[in-house]
């Protein structure tokens, strides 16, 4: 059976599941990246909710599907996306306890 991976055991710098499922593959980890992008939105409605809702989509490329709405906001939210990018690469590269006994 497959296990799910913390992305921090990855070696991918992006932030998309399919490059990160090819690192994987490519390392020949015994994982599968599975909901990475929900995970990044739970966590960022959760922990950062200071940061707008369209700050988060933007980070994981999420286009508005509205065109004039789209034509209109060119915003890129570059300050907000980095603060919230900050925070989830702390979380994903923390170390985690050991649970096995030593």
């Amino acid at each position: 059976m497959a296990r799910v991976a913390s992305i921090s055991r990855l070696p991918c710098a992006a932030s998309s599941c399919s490059a990160c499922q090819r690192a994987a593959s490519a390392s020949r980890f015994p994982y599968h990246v599975h909901g990475f992008r929900s995970s990044f939105r739970d966590w960022a409605a959760e922990k950062m909710p200071r940061i707008p809702d369209p700050v988060a989509e933007s980070a994981i490329a999420h286009i508005v599907p509205d065109k004039v709405v789209r034509a209109y906001k060119r915003t890129k939210f570059i300050e907000m996306r980095r603060q919230l990018l900050d925070g989830w690469g702390k979380l994903v590269t923390a170390k985690v306890p050991s649970t096995s006994p030593e």
